[in-house]
């Protein structure tokens, strides 16, 4: 893999730390970037940090030997739910990539935890996420909803016979 002669230059140095602040400028500063994510992925790796390689080695689509333990690492975290979970441990920058813009490696993985393929072409997982959300928000204020206009009618209902009742007793 070939680096920037900044970062080539820190790595050289033993300046892992450099290197990383490097490429998380050069990250903020790119569109999605699977070369950087993969770069960022691998200091992340030499620093020993697993979890936080795996996430970005995964997300630069790449599949190497040296990295399948980080990134099962980070999957076996961050993926045992479903894909909306995972995406939630993405970076902002690829949260609001659209999905047919992410690696297929990325895009498998997603749809194998569940995203449906019936989502608008250029929508991103964030997007999808909200739009879910939102229609399970409403579910659930419907249903609140309904719940309680039962509960007013049973409680009508209630004192109905109630009032019927003492005014038999009553004789009303």
């Amino acid at each position: 893999m070939k680096f920037s002669p900044k970062v080539q230059e820190a790595l050289d140095q033993g300046k892992l730390w450099r290197a990383k602040e490097i490429l998380s400028n050069q990250l903020a500063q790119s569109s999605y970037d699977v070369c950087l994510y993969e770069q960022y992925g691998a200091v992340f790796l030499m620093m020993g940090d697993d979890m936080e390689a795996g996430r970005y080695l995964f997300l630069s689509g790449v599949s190497k030997p040296d990295y399948k333990e980080a990134v099962d690492i980070f999957l076996n975290r961050c993926g045992k739910h479903d894909w909306s979970h995972l995406v939630q441990s993405f970076p902002g920058r690829a949260r609001k990539t659209p999905i047919s813009e992410l690696p297929e490696r990325v895009q498998a993985t997603l749809y194998d935890l569940g995203l449906t393929s019936d989502h608008e072409e250029g929508q991103t997982a964030e997007e999808i996420q909200t739009a879910e959300h939102s229609v399970a928000d409403t579910l659930f204020r419907t249903g609140l909803g309904l719940l309680l206009v039962l509960v007013v009618l049973i409680f009508l209902v209630g004192l109905v016979h109630s009032i019927e009742y003492l005014s038999t007793l009553l004789g009303f």
